[in-house]
């Protein structure tokens, strides 16, 4: 059967979602801060008013690596 969510949906990569609460002090600094640890292979995603997502991409470390 033919889904059609397939086609918005890559099934190749997964992906490692951290949820933050931006209400809580200093949680938009550790955002801010892992983002940058992980180099260009996360990006932040807006979800809520006051709440965001790090979507990190695996393999990350192996790709700087190469």
């Amino acid at each position: 059967m033919n889904d059609p969510a397939n086609a918005l949906y890559p099934t190749g990569e997964t992906g490692i979602w951290v949820l933050f609460d931006l209400r809580y002090p200093g949680i938009q600094e550790r955002l801010r801060r892992e983002q940058d640890a992980w180099r260009g292979f996360a990006h932040v995603e807006s979800l809520a008013e006051g709440r965001s997502a790090l979507i990190i991409l695996p393999g990350g470390a192996a790709r700087l690596a190469a």
